[in-house]
């Protein structure tokens, strides 16, 4: 999963779900160089980009915080 779409993955949907943030937690734990991409959805226009990113970004720090 490339940097672009990271954030395309998290897109859709309702709010009532968590969409595929556990794909891109997979991929980040794959590819950490990615997390700075996942990072900037919390600036994102779209609120469920951002509600998802906070999602993927809360379950990586949990098992890893470095």
């Amino acid at each position: 999963m490339n940097k672009q779409n990271i954030l395309d993955t998290l897109k859709g949907g309702d709010r009532r779900s968590i969409g595929r943030a556990d794909q891109v937690v997979a991929a980040v734990r794959r590819d950490p160089s990615v997390f700075p991409a996942l990072m900037s959805g919390l600036c994102h226009a779209d609120e469920l980009v951002r509600m998802r990113t906070a999602d993927a970004a809360e379950k990586l720090t949990a098992t890893n915080p470095h």
